[in-house]
């Protein structure tokens, strides 16, 4: 019963660290693109 209800924990867990990361990377991808977009109104 204590194994069961551990692996019940373990995947909400898992599924918040992969929100995490991926909120991570798309914050970061967000701010490159805001980034390359105001070099390129300054180039052009």
């Amino acid at each position: 019963m204590k194994i069961k209800n551990q692996s019940q924990n373990f995947p909400i867990f898992f599924f918040f660290f992969w929100v995490f990361l991926y909120a991570l990377i798309f914050l970061q991808v967000l701010s490159i693109n805001r980034l390359t977009f105001c070099f390129y109104r300054l180039m052009t």
